[in-house]
């Protein structure tokens, strides 16, 4: 006797798993219609077919299925979601499917915590990853190891991953369970690209920071980059924005941890800067945030040497209310009184007389004073300020000459008159034993040496 044992028909359900496998978007699509369902499971792995389509990147299949009610965050035995395979295969389109019939862009699987980022991350895709992002997903979601997206994709090499992660502001510093941040970890790995990369991010500050684009310096420093990170000169981002003068993302720096003391290898703290370009407002805020008072660089300048020097008033007068030293001497033997009155800043150096800086302190190697060097370039409103303060109009150099005698060599008719009306004497003999009137004739100065003979100058 023969038993004939009659085959079943394939079910509605088990059809749909065959069509999706073999990515029969037609056929997938009639047997929604007939009320296939949506949620079908393959037996053998115990994932839904949305879980198949999103993995082998069946975009049209995906979308059938969603349409037809599938569960968009179902999770397998492991917990890994529809959007987990899509972008651990690198289907963005499929992603941004995902996404807009509402998949949760930070569901976390079961035992390692992966969510779909990590896996985009560590196969290297940007696309993904990028997509991911900017639906909300967390940049730096922790696995059990605590590696984020960002240590995966530098583990892995993947440097256009870690250049979108770095783009969104993913912080850098992060580190694992081993304390290794994403740096180390390509460090480890031998991948040079990948570290340069994160290094470049520091210079990528500087650079906004001095461009004053706060938007991108806001994001670098959320995306914890080191905001202290020096350039080969040893200049920071407080260097470059104390030279642009951009008092919000000076905040914005401090903020974030920016080291007021920071040196170039010219010693040369942010203080110096922003003092030497006149920006008072960020001297302020340096001072307010305790930055050293009168640091010296490598030539021994201050901050108000600097301040002088650029002839910014307000930010010596800062300085001076804050109790600067006035009389401190860079490596020529002079103070910031003499580095205003040489160039003329007037202001500065009343500011710095009412503060009582000496007038009497010499230039190293010229042994010229402020006044001498005020009378030499002719700044007579600065030599009348010398003057009113006490400041001895005889004192002379090491070629011999007094103020008088070198502004009368030198032509300067306004700064003789002050020198003359304050007393100046014109008897002594200057250069080659001449006075000031015959130094004014030698140098053919007849205005000169006439108003000096109208004050008895022989």
């Amino acid at each position: 006797m023969v038993v004939v044992i009659e085959e079943k028909p394939p079910t509605k359900e088990e059809l749909l798993l065959r069509s999706v496998l073999e990515r029969k978007a037609a056929t997938v699509q009639e047997l929604l219609n007939e009320g296939a369902s949506a949620d079908t499971c393959d037996p053998l792995d115990e994932r839904p077919v949305l879980h198949l389509a999103c993995e082998a990147g069946a975009k049209e299949i995906v979308a059938a299925l969603l349409k037809a009610g599938a569960e968009v965050n179902n999770q397998n035995t492991f917990g890994n979601t529809p959007l987990h395979w899509a972008s651990l295969e690198g289907h963005h389109e499929v992603v941004e499917s995902l996404l807009m019939g509402d998949a949760d862009p930070n569901a976390v699987n079961k035992y390692s915590l992966e969510t779909p980022l990590h896996w985009a991350s560590a196969r290297g895709h940007a696309a993904a990853a990028k997509v991911l992002v900017k639906a909300g997903a967390n940049k730096e979601p922790r696995k059990s190891d605590g590696r984020t997206p960002l240590h995966e994709a530098s583990f892995n090499g993947h440097e256009l991953v870690v250049r979108t992660l770095l783009q969104f502001g993913c912080n850098q510093e992060i580190k694992d369970s081993d304390s290794c941040t994403a740096r180390d970890l390509a460090e480890q790995r031998g991948y040079a690209n990948i570290t340069m990369l994160i290094d470049a991010m520091g210079e990528r500050l500087r650079e906004a920071a001095g461009a004053g684009r706060m938007t991108e310096v806001i994001e670098l420093c959320e995306g914890a980059v080191d905001v202290n990170d020096p350039d080969e000169d040893g200049k920071t981002s407080l260097h470059y924005v104390s030279v642009a003068g951009h008092t919000e993302i000076m905040q914005i720096l401090l903020k974030h941890g920016g080291n007021v003391e920071a040196t170039s290898v010219r010693n040369e703290r942010p203080l110096h800067i922003a003092c030497h370009h006149g920006f008072p407002e960020i001297v302020d805020l340096l001072l307010a945030a305790k930055a050293t008072l009168d640091p010296r660089d490598k030539e021994e300048n201050t901050p108000l040497n600097n301040a002088a020097k650029s002839g910014s008033a307000e930010c010596c007068g800062h300085l001076l209310d804050k109790g600067c030293m006035t009389d401190s001497l860079n490596v020529d033997g002079v103070g910031a009184l003499y580095l205003a009155a040489e160039l003329g800043h007037a202001e500065c150096v009343k500011l710095l007389l009412d503060s009582n800086a000496s007038t009497e302190i010499r230039q190293s190697i010229t042994a010229a004073t402020a006044m001498f060097v005020a009378a030499e370039k002719n700044h007579a409103e600065c030599v009348a300020l010398l003057i009113a303060k006490g400041a001895s109009m005889d004192t002379k150099d090491k070629k011999n000459n007094s103020p008088l005698c070198i502004a009368a060599h030198s032509g300067h008719l306004d700064t003789v008159k002050v020198l003359l009306e304050g007393g100046a004497n014109t008897d002594i003999k200057g250069m080659h034993g001449r006075t000031a009137r015959q130094l004014a004739a030698r140098s053919g100065a007849t205005k000169t040496m006439a108003l000096i003979e109208r004050w008895g100058g022989k």
